[in-house]
C-alpha cells in the first residue's frame, strides 16, 4: 500500500474512532446528565403552572367571595345598594365580568372586571348558559370551563341566602380564555403558552420523547386544566427553549463538527502529500531510473532544507561516491592491470561498436593477432617477474605503432594480443604490424627457449576485409587466428596476411615491407 493511502486511511481511522468515542461519551456520560437537568426544570415548570392554576382559582373565588359579602351587609333596597357596593369591586378584579343574580333568576346583573373587553360582552344566551351552569353546582364555591361560541371561559360561583329571599344570590366570576389571558399566564410563568385543540394534545402526545421523558423531541409540553368533573377542559402547548444537548446520532452540531474535521483532515493530508509523498515518489522515480540506465552521475532534486532535503542530500553523496566506484570499476573491469591495454572485454565493447561504423563506411579494416613465441618456456626459463617485462614490453610496443584514435589494442591473453585496426592506406596494417615484430627483435630480449632465434620474437596473423552483412566479427576473429596458426606453422617470427576467409595465406616479406610507406 501506498504511503499515501495509508496516511488517508490511518487518518479516517483516527476520525471514526474519535468520532465513535464522542458519541458515545455524550450519549453515555454526558447527555444523561444533562437530561437529568432537563427534567428537574420541565417538572419545575409544570408545578409553576400548576401554582398559576392554583392562584388564578383562588384570584376568582376571591373575587366572587367579595361580591358576596359586599351582597351579605345589604339588608334593604338590595339590588340599589348592591349595584353601588360592587362596582368598585368589580374594576379592581382580575376577571372579565361578574353576573349577579337573584334566587329565582327573575333579576340578573351584569358587571364588566378589569380585563373586560366590549368585544367581548356576553350575549343574553351566553349568561343564561353560564348561570344554568352555575345553579347546578353540587356545592359552593365552584369553579369549573364552560363552552361560549366565543370560546373558553373558566367561571368560579358563589352563593349567599338572604334570611328575605331579597337581592342577588348567586355570584359567577367570569374570564375568557383569550389571548389576552394566555399572555399573562405566559409572562407570569417566563414560558411560551398556545392554546391548542385536543387533536393537537393528541399529537403532541404521541410524538417520540425526549431523553429527559417529559418533553417532546420538538421541545414541547402539553399542560391540560380539568374541568370539575375531572375531563380535559383546556389544553395548551408549553414552548421551551431549545434543549441544551443533542440526543440524535448526527445533529447539524456533529455534523459540522465532522465536516471541519474531515476539512482539516483533508488538507493535513494534501499538504502531507505537497511536502513529502510527491517528493519522495520523485525521489523514488528519479532512482529507479538510475538504476535503469546506470546513470549514476545524475542527482536528486529537492530544493528545500527541510529533513527530506537533508535525506535527498545523503543520497546525492552516496550516488556520487557509487558514480566514482563504478567509474573505477568499470575502467578496472575494461583495463588488463599489467599493460593498462584494454582486455578481452573492452576489446569486444569498442570492437562491436567499430565493426558495424565500417560496414556502413564500406571501409577496408585489419585484424591483427599477436602471439609470443615459446613464451611458456621463457616464463619456465626466465621467472614469471621476468616474462611480466616482456608483456610490458610488447604492449609499449602496441601501443606506440597502433596510436590512431581509432585503432583498439588489447591484451587478450597470457601472452595473445589483438589490434582491430583501420587499412589505409592500403597495406598500412602490415607495415605496422612488420614494425612490431621488428621492434620486438630489436630490443634483444634474451630467450634461450627460442630456437634458432635466441631472443624474444613474436608471430602475427593479419586479415584483410571490409565488414558487411555476410562477415562478422566473430568470423573475422576466427580467421586472424588461422592466419597467427599458419604463421607459427611456418617457422614463428614472422607475420602472414589474407584478405580472403580460407587459404591463400601469404608472408609478410621485408621487399613488401619496403615498398609500403611509413
Amino acid at each position: 500500500m501506498k504511503l499515501a493511502w495509508k496516511a488517508t486511511a490511518l487518518i479516517l481511522i483516527n476520525v471514526v474512532i474519535t468520532f465513535s468515542a464522542g458519541l458515545l461519551a455524550r450519549n453515555y456520560l454526558l447527555n444523561p446528565e444533562l437530561a437529568k437537568i432537563e427534567r428537574t426544570n420541565d417538572e419545575k415548570t409544570l408545578t409553576q403552572l400548576a401554582l398559576i392554576q392554583e392562584l388564578i382559582t383562588a384570584s376568582l373565588i376571591d373575587s366572587a367571595n367579595r361580591a358576596r359579602q359586599a351582597a351579605a351587609t345589604i339588608r334593604s333596597d338590595h339590588w340599589k345598594a348592591y349595584s353601588s357596593a360592587i362596582s368598585s369591586v368589580a374594576s379592581s378584579s382580575d376577571f372579565g365580568y361578574l353576573i349577579s343574580t337573584s334566587a329565582k333568576g327573575d333579576f340578573s346583573q351584569v358587571r364588566p372586571g378589569r380585563y373586560f373587553h366590549e368585544s367581548a360582552a356576553p350575549s343574553p344566551s351566553d349568561i343564561r348558559q353560564i348561570i344554568t351552569r352555575a345553579r347546578a353546582a353540587p356545592r359552593y364555591p365552584y369553579v369549573d370551563f364552560i363552552t361560549l361560541p366565543e370560546g373558553t371561559s373558566v367561571i368560579a360561583a358563589q352563593q349567599l341566602r338572604h334570611p328575605d329571599n331579597q337581592g342577588p344570590e348567586l355570584f359567577i366570576v367570569v374570564s375568557r380564555i383569550d389571548e389576552a389571558f394566555i399572555n399573562r399566564i405566559s409572562a407570569f410563568a417566563g414560558v411560551d403558552l398556545q392554546l391548542i385543540s385536543f387533536e393537537e394534545r393528541a399529537q403532541i402526545l404521541q410524538e417520540p420523547r425526549a431523553l429527559s421523558g417529559i418533553r417532546s423531541e420538538s421541545n414541547n409540553l402539553q399542560w391540560t386544566v380539568n374541568d370539575a368533573r375531572g375531563q380535559p377542559a383546556v389544553s395548551f402547548a408549553v414552548g421551551l427553549p431549545p434543549r441544551s444537548y443533542d440526543d440524535k446520532i448526527l445533529t447539524p452540531t456533529l455534523a459540522t463538527a465532522l465536516f471541519f474535521t474531515l476539512l482539516m483532515w483533508s488538507g493535513a493530508i494534501w499538504l502531507l502529500y505537497r511536502t513529502l509523498i510527491r517528493p519522495m515518489n520523485a525521489a523514488s522515480k528519479t532512482l529507479q531510473q538510475i538504476m535503469t540506465d546506470q546513470d549514476y552521475g545524475r542527482r536528486l532534486e529537492y530544493p528545500h532544507p527541510d529533513e527530506f532535503g537533508q535525506l535527498t542530500q545523503f543520497f546525492n553523496r552516496l550516488l556520487n561516491m557509487v558514480d566514482q566506484r563504478t567509474s573505477e570499476l568499470e575502467l578496472l573491469s575494461l583495463t588488463d592491470p599489467l599493460t593498462d591495454l584494454n582486455n578481452r572485454r573492452a576489446f569486444d565493447v569498442q570492437s562491436h561498436r567499430v565493426w558495424p561504423l565500417a560496414e556502413r563506411a564500406d571501409t577496408r579494416m585489419a585484424l591483427i593477432a599477436f602471439d609470443l613465441d615459446h613464451f611458456k618456456a621463457y616464463n619456465d626459463t626466465y621467472g614469471h617477474p621476468a616474462g611480466d617485462k616482456v608483456i610490458k614490453t610488447f604492449a609499449r610496443i602496441l601501443g606506440e605503432t597502433f596510436k590512431r584514435a581509432s585503432d583498439v589494442v588489447a591484451r587478450v591473453g597470457g601472452e595473445e594480443f589483438l589490434v582491430l585496426t583501420q587499412d589505409s592506406p592500403s597495406g598500412a596494417s602490415q607495415v605496422l604490424t612488420h614494425r612490431v615484430l621488428q621492434a620486438l627483435r630489436e630490443e634483444r630480449i634474451e630467450h634461450a627457449g627460442n630456437t634458432g632465434q635466441g631472443i624474444v620474437t613474436a608471430s602475427a596473423g593479419i586479415f584483410h576485409c571490409v565488414p558487411d552483412a555476410n562477415l562478422t566479427l566473430e568470423l573475422a576473429l576466427q580467421r586472424a587466428d588461422e592466419i597467427l596458426y599458419a604463421a607459427k606453422e611456418n617457422g614463428r617470427n614472422r607475420a602472414m596476411y589474407s584478405d580472403a576467409l580460407v587459404d591463400n595465406v601469404n608472408q609478410v616479406t621485408s621487399a613488401e615491407v619496403i615498398q609500403l610507406p611509413y
